[in-house]
């Protein structure tokens, strides 16, 4: 593997604090209807709401220590958790 394929610390934090709520975030179609239409629409829209939340904690904390980094990721999977388990 070469250098320039290499993945730097800034883009691995990036892909993390999006990535990560979109998938979580992704299920809230299953919990809200059977309809698989519906489904499909709903884990769209939530999927971008925590890309949206990924993008934003990202953005606050570009230049922030790591372990910042960490709590802010922490915090956005618990927020995404809850945002879950409301829907039940």
């Amino acid at each position: 593997m070469t250098d320039k394929n290499k993945l730097d610390e800034n883009q691995i934090w990036t892909l993390v604090m999006i990535v990560l709520p979109c998938i979580i975030l992704m299920n809230a179609g299953k919990e809200l209807t059977n309809e698989s239409g519906m489904q499909i629409l709903y884990s769209g829209v939530f999927g971008g709401l925590g890309a949206g939340l990924g993008l934003l904690a990202n953005y606050l904390t570009k230049n922030k220590s790591r372990s910042i980094k960490i709590l802010a990721t922490t915090l956005i999977i618990t927020l995404c958790v809850l945002i879950i388990r409301s829907l039940n």
